[in-house]
């Protein structure tokens, strides 16, 4: 399974590392200048972040901070968070969720949506909304 890498928007991409029920390792790359995703939670999943490259701007549970190579942080299931780099340099996290759940399932949803639909930001929102419902147990839109 390793060395299968995914790009889930056109700013970021994981490769996975290892993945069983207790948890799924990826280590992600997060672009400069990337778009920060929609304040999100995982209902069933906790989640573990180690910077290995670069800074990631984190907001969670009503706190923003940004992160550095060396640093580790972890979002607890049910928490609203969304992260980006604003960096001028690629971010590398090694990033774990427990339990691994759906959450590999929906990551190859969103590049064979992110495919269908490069370049086009309309429709990337439009091929996402379906995705919202089908992995509800994955992944929910929340308030940041």
């Amino acid at each position: 399974m390793s060395n299968e890498k995914l790009q889930l928007t056109p700013h970021e991409s994981v490769e996975i590392v290892s993945v069983d029920a207790d948890c799924l390792v990826v280590t992600a790359t997060y672009a400069p200048g990337g778009e920060r995703p929609p304040a999100h939670r995982h209902p069933k999943q906790d989640e573990h972040f180690e910077v290995l490259a670069g800074n990631l701007r984190v907001e969670a549970g009503g706190e923003v901070r940004t992160y550095g190579e060396g640093e580790a942080f972890d979002i607890p299931r049910g928490t609203a968070h969304r992260m980006a780099n604003e960096g001028s340099v690629p971010a590398r996290l090694s990033w774990t969720t427990s339990p691994a759940g759906r959450t590999l399932e929906w990551f190859r949803a969103l590049e064979a949506a992110q495919r269908r639909v490069e370049g086009r930001k309309l429709a990337r929102v439009v091929a996402f909304i379906p995705l919202l419902y089908r992995f509800r147990d994955t992944f929910r839109l929340a308030r940041g």
